[in-house]
Protein backbone atom coordinates (compact mmCIF):
# COMPACT_ATOMS: atom_id res chain seq x y z
CA UNK A 1 0.00 0.00 0.00
CA UNK A 2 1.68 3.68 -0.83
CA UNK A 3 1.44 5.69 2.05
CA UNK A 4 1.77 9.83 1.56
CA UNK A 5 4.63 11.46 2.75
CA UNK A 6 2.18 14.07 4.13
CA UNK A 7 0.45 11.29 6.31
CA UNK A 8 3.56 9.91 7.19
CA UNK A 9 5.17 13.28 7.93
CA UNK A 10 1.85 14.34 10.03
CA UNK A 11 1.95 11.03 11.67
CA UNK A 12 5.37 11.50 12.68
CA UNK A 13 4.81 15.11 14.10
CA UNK A 14 2.48 13.67 16.19
CA UNK A 15 4.51 11.48 17.76
CA UNK A 16 7.30 13.48 18.69
CA UNK A 17 4.77 16.21 20.32
CA UNK A 18 3.58 13.49 21.91
CA UNK A 19 6.94 12.59 22.96
CA UNK A 20 7.66 15.95 24.05
CA UNK A 21 4.88 16.21 26.32
CA UNK A 22 5.80 13.53 28.18
CA UNK A 23 9.16 14.48 28.60
CA UNK A 24 8.23 17.60 30.09
CA UNK A 25 5.57 15.97 32.56
CA UNK A 26 8.12 14.14 33.81
CA UNK A 27 10.71 16.59 34.08
CA UNK A 28 8.59 18.37 35.90
CA UNK A 29 7.84 15.37 38.18
CA UNK A 30 11.23 14.42 38.88
CA UNK A 31 11.96 18.35 38.87
CA UNK A 32 9.65 20.13 40.24
CA UNK A 33 11.67 23.38 41.10
CA UNK A 34 14.18 22.83 38.36
CA UNK A 35 12.88 21.42 35.12
CA UNK A 36 12.84 24.35 32.14
CA UNK A 37 9.52 24.52 30.52
CA UNK A 38 8.53 25.76 27.82
CA UNK A 39 4.95 27.83 28.11
CA UNK A 40 2.93 29.64 24.86
CA UNK A 41 0.97 31.75 26.50
CA UNK A 42 -2.60 32.65 24.88
CA UNK A 43 -3.00 35.45 22.43
CA UNK A 44 -3.09 39.21 23.03
CA UNK A 45 -6.75 39.31 23.71
CA UNK A 46 -7.38 43.43 22.11
CA UNK A 47 -5.48 42.58 18.90
CA UNK A 48 -7.91 39.09 18.47
CA UNK A 49 -10.93 40.87 19.27
CA UNK A 50 -10.04 43.19 16.49
CA UNK A 51 -9.07 40.74 14.24
CA UNK A 52 -12.05 38.66 14.64
CA UNK A 53 -14.27 42.17 14.18
CA UNK A 54 -12.22 42.74 10.94
CA UNK A 55 -12.63 39.10 9.58
CA UNK A 56 -16.48 38.86 10.62
CA UNK A 57 -17.14 42.19 8.68
CA UNK A 58 -15.12 39.61 5.77
CA UNK A 59 -18.15 37.11 6.08
CA UNK A 60 -15.42 34.92 8.15
CA UNK A 61 -16.08 33.32 11.31
CA UNK A 62 -13.69 32.51 13.57
CA UNK A 63 -14.02 30.30 16.63
CA UNK A 64 -11.37 31.92 19.15
CA UNK A 65 -11.51 30.16 22.19
CA UNK A 66 -9.25 27.60 21.53
CA UNK A 67 -6.30 26.88 18.79
CA UNK A 68 -7.88 24.18 17.66
CA UNK A 69 -10.93 26.63 16.55
CA UNK A 70 -8.89 28.79 14.71
CA UNK A 71 -6.82 26.18 13.06
CA UNK A 72 -10.08 24.82 11.76
CA UNK A 73 -11.15 28.27 10.28
CA UNK A 74 -7.91 27.86 8.14
CA UNK A 75 -8.08 24.97 7.04
CA UNK A 76 -11.39 25.64 5.89
CA UNK A 77 -9.72 28.16 3.59
CA UNK A 78 -7.35 25.83 1.95
CA UNK A 79 -7.19 24.21 -1.25
CA UNK A 80 -7.48 20.47 -1.29
CA UNK A 81 -6.10 20.33 2.61
CA UNK A 82 -2.84 21.85 1.90
CA UNK A 83 -2.76 25.48 0.15
CA UNK A 84 -4.23 28.46 1.81
CA UNK A 85 -7.14 30.03 -0.32
CA UNK A 86 -6.44 33.90 -0.62
CA UNK A 87 -9.38 34.39 2.31
CA UNK A 88 -7.43 31.97 4.47
CA UNK A 89 -3.77 33.76 3.63
CA UNK A 90 -5.55 37.20 5.28
CA UNK A 91 -7.43 34.90 8.02
CA UNK A 92 -3.79 33.45 8.98
CA UNK A 93 -2.10 37.12 9.22
CA UNK A 94 -4.93 38.46 11.04
CA UNK A 95 -4.74 35.76 13.24
CA UNK A 96 -0.69 35.33 13.99
CA UNK A 97 -0.72 39.80 14.88
CA UNK A 98 -2.63 38.43 18.06
CA UNK A 99 -0.26 35.57 18.88
CA UNK A 100 2.18 35.68 21.67
CA UNK A 101 6.12 34.33 21.74
CA UNK A 102 6.64 31.05 23.03
CA UNK A 103 9.06 31.42 26.27
CA UNK A 104 11.50 29.32 28.78
CA UNK A 105 10.83 29.22 32.44
CA UNK A 106 12.09 27.41 35.40
CA UNK A 107 9.14 25.04 36.71
CA UNK A 108 9.47 26.62 40.58
CA UNK A 109 8.14 29.90 38.84
CA UNK A 110 4.87 29.24 38.60
CA UNK A 111 2.71 27.72 41.34
CA UNK A 112 0.19 25.59 39.03
CA UNK A 113 1.83 23.48 36.00
CA UNK A 114 -1.12 24.35 33.51
CA UNK A 115 1.05 27.83 33.55
CA UNK A 116 3.19 25.69 31.20
CA UNK A 117 -0.05 25.30 28.85
CA UNK A 118 1.72 25.51 25.14
CA UNK A 119 -1.30 27.54 23.31
CA UNK A 120 0.05 26.99 19.88
CA UNK A 121 0.66 23.62 19.76
CA UNK A 122 -2.83 23.19 22.27
CA UNK A 123 -0.33 20.96 24.96
CA UNK A 124 -0.69 21.01 28.60
CA UNK A 125 3.48 21.16 28.85
CA UNK A 126 5.89 21.46 26.17
CA UNK A 127 10.03 21.36 26.68
CA UNK A 128 10.95 21.83 22.65
CA UNK A 129 14.13 23.45 22.41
Amino acid sequence: AVVSTQSTGKLIEEFMLKANESVATKLYECYPGNAILRRHPGPKENVLESSTELLKRMGVEVDTSSSKGMQEALNAHTVAGLKPTPTGLVIASLLAKAMTLATYHSSGEFEDFKEYHHYGLSMDNSTSL
